[in-house]
């Protein structure tokens, strides 16, 4: 990839796009792409969609469910900030830079505490629901 300071011929001159329905296009292209391109969709996506389905067929409370919602929006978004930044740091050197490391460390790092994270609400969640039915 060239580092010069020319624009790409095939990438529009102004990468937000004058409409909204250019800004949208845009935005769920660069979703496709990451669906695309990383692996770890692959199993963020499924176990949000199962982590979603058992709430509403165990009739989780609303708030609860929410919070779920949340949850799963919460690592997706972590994952699509760590597949730009990666993108990125691509794009700027294909040799070892320290501070590009450094960045793409503490990218997969916010993806790895946003799944944690979201694991133990989830575990919370479904952990009293369980208690309170069953104990």
């Amino acid at each position: 990839m060239s580092h010069s300071n020319q624009p790409d011929p095939n990438r529009p001159s102004d990468f937000s796009s004058g409409t909204w329905m250019g800004k949208f296009i845009n935005a769920a292209s660069g979703i496709a792409a990451a669906f695309r391109s990383e692996s770890s969709f692959y199993i963020h996506v499924p176990v949000g969609i199962v982590v979603i389905v058992a709430a509403i067929l165990l009739r989780i409370s609303t708030a609860q469910t929410c919070i779920l919602f949340l949850c799963v929006a919460f690592v997706l978004t972590a994952e699509l900030f760590n597949t730009a930044i990666e993108a990125l740091a691509k794009a700027v050197t294909s040799e070892f830079d320290p501070n590009v490391q450094r960045a793409l460390d503490v990218s997969a790092g916010a993806v790895l505490v946003a799944s944690f994270m979201s694991a133990v609400v989830g575990l919370a969640v479904f952990g009293s629901y369980f208690v309170e039915r069953y104990m």
